[in-house]
Parts: structure tokens; sequence; C-alpha cells
């Protein structure tokens, strides 16, 4: 820190510096509280978490059970769901294979993560916040053979369907309103919608 000496006012170098220190103190002080009041909405959350868990596991391990998951993810099961944590993402991709034609001949999910993904990790369940994963030339054959799908589609884009076989009009209804709902991501070869 450079000072500069006043001849006029002598010894105001000295109250500059002592103003600057102060002006750092407030700042750290305020830092601080940041800190501070972060550790408490933390510790808020988690003490809800705690208190909502059992009410959680009574309601929903059944289910659970069923689903096959263990117990050592629920806890955090509950804080992904409860925080709205969609971290698969950081640690799954996909890979498609395909044959000399280019055609889809079958896919599997990979771990991407370099540390590799650890079954006694309570931290290792995932969420995934999709509705339908397609290539866009097997869209309108997906909404045609998957069950539900076409009525799913189209109660998310709040158009009127009933029954379960679905009518070109509305298959083309839901094929050019789909794009508002779409996100893209990579993988090794294609694009996925």
């Amino acid at each position: 820190m450079s000072t500069t000496t006043n001849l006029l006012h002598p010894g105001t170098e000295h109250r500059e510096e002592r103003e600057e220190e102060r002006n750092q103190d407030q700042e750290q002080e305020e830092e601080q509280d940041h800190e501070q009041d972060h550790e408490q909405d933390h510790e808020q959350d988690h003490e809800q978490e705690e208190e909502a868990y059992p009410e959680f596991e009574a309601l929903y391990s059944a289910a659970l059970q069923a689903a096959g998951l263990p117990r050592i993810y629920w806890r955090n099961l509950l804080q992904k769901i409860s925080e709205e944590v969609f971290d698969a993402g950081e640690v799954f991709g996909i890979v498609q294979t395909q044959d000399e034609d280019g055609r889809v001949v079958g896919s599997k999910v990979v771990v991407t993560r370099e540390s590799g993904l650890q079954v006694s990790d309570p931290n290792s369940v995932f969420l995934v916040d999709h509705a339908w994963t397609f290539h866009v030339p097997d869209a309108r054959q997906q909404l045609r053979r998957v069950p539900g799908l076409m009525p799913r589609m189209a109660a998310l884009m709040g158009l009127d369907f009933h029954g379960e076989i679905p009518d070109p009009e509305t298959e083309d209804l839901v094929l050019n309103q789909i794009w508002k709902y779409c996100q893209t991501y990579q993988l090794s070869h294609g694009v996925i919608w």
C-alpha cells in the first residue's frame, strides 16, 4: 500500500490508512455474516429434511422397496427431491452403437465421472428429469407404440386427447408442439432430443 504525505494537513495519511483498515474490516465482517447466514440456511434445510424423513419413509418405503432401491440411498433421495438436484449428467452419459449404415442398434449408460461411482456411497442415487427421450425420425412411431406416451405428451402440452390410440391429427399436434419443450444432449454418435 502506498501512502502520500499531505504537507498542508499533516497526519491525514494515518487517518486515510485507518479508514481503509476500517473498510477492510467491515468487508470481512459482511463476508463472515454472509457465510454464517448461508450455514444457518443449510442447517435449517438439513433439520427440515431430518424432520421430514420419517414421514417420507412411512409414505414411500413400500414403493422404494418394490423398486429395489436399497435403504442406504433413501435419505439422499429425499434431499435430492427436496432440493431438485438433477446431477445424473455429471456422472453418466449415453453411448450408442450404430451399424455400418448409421442406424442405432443399441445404447448403454456409462459412468463418465473420472472418480467413478461407488455403490456404497449414499449419494449414488440420481433423479432423471425427462418425459421422453427420442430421435426425431423415430418420434411418430414411438408415439404410436409406447403405451401411455401419447396421453402423457398431450396432457403435458395441454392438448385434448381421449383414449389410447392416437389419431394422425393429434400426432401432428404433438410433434409440432414438442419443440417448445425439447432440450437436446450429445451422444458419442448423433444427437438425442
